[in-house]
C-alpha cells in the first residue's frame, strides 16, 4: 500500500473542517482503509487523525467565538 500524502490530506481536513468530517470520511475520499490511514496519520503527525481534527474543530470554535466576541465589544463601543 502506499503512503498517505500528509500536506494533501491535512489540507483537505482544514478545508473541510467545518462540515461533519470523519476519519472515515476523509479515508475513503484518499482511498486507503480507515486502519492503513489511521495508522499512516498517526506515525506522520504524531498524533491521530481524530485528535488532529478535534482540535482543529476547538481552535476554529475558539476563532469564531473570538470574532463574534470582538464584533459585539464594537457595537457596543459605537452606541
Amino acid at each position: 500500500m502506499k503512503n498517505i500524502n500528509i500536506k494533501e490530506v491535512t489540507a483537505y481536513i482544514r478545508d473541510n473542517i467545518s462540515k461533519d468530517i470523519k476519519v472515515g470520511t476523509v479515508a475513503k475520499h484518499f482511498g486507503y482503509s480507515i486502519s492503513h490511514f489511521s495508522r499512516e496519520f498517526k506515525k506522520d503527525m504524531r498524533v491521530s487523525a481524530s485528535e488532529y481534527i478535534s482540535a482543529l474543530k476547538i481552535e476554529q470554535s475558539i476563532k469564531s467565538l473570538a470574532e463574534k466576541k470582538h464584533w459585539k465589544t464594537n457595537f457596543f463601543l459605537q452606541k
